[in-house]
């Protein structure tokens, strides 16, 4: 399931921003950004999770950890490293 969707979510953007006839300037610069994006949308998801398990503070501390601690997190959501790990890290944290 996440293969699909990390290939069909930036082809959606790229048409809805591209009007429908997207130039592949406007496709490489959202597959560019697409892992950075999914990169700042896990910390809030990883904080979110903490806080359900174990109250605010850990939840601070875990999104803080994730957002700061170079590693794979840092490694596959880097601005141009289009892959799908990116993805992956996001659905397994929620």
């Amino acid at each position: 399931l996440v293969n699909p969707l990390f290939d069909w979510i930036p082809a959606a953007l790229a048409l809805l921003a591209g009007l429908g006839h997207p130039s592949q300037r406007l496709v490489h610069t959202i597959a560019a950004l697409y892992p950075a994006v999914l990169g700042a949308l896990l910390v809030p998801a990883v904080a979110a999770l903490a806080q359900t398990l174990a109250g605010r503070t850990p939840a601070l501390l875990a999104a803080a950890v994730v957002a700061l601690l170079p590693g794979h997190f840092l490694a596959v959501t880097s601005l141009g490293f289009t892959d799908h790990h990116a993805l992956c890290l996001l659905y397994t944290s929620d």
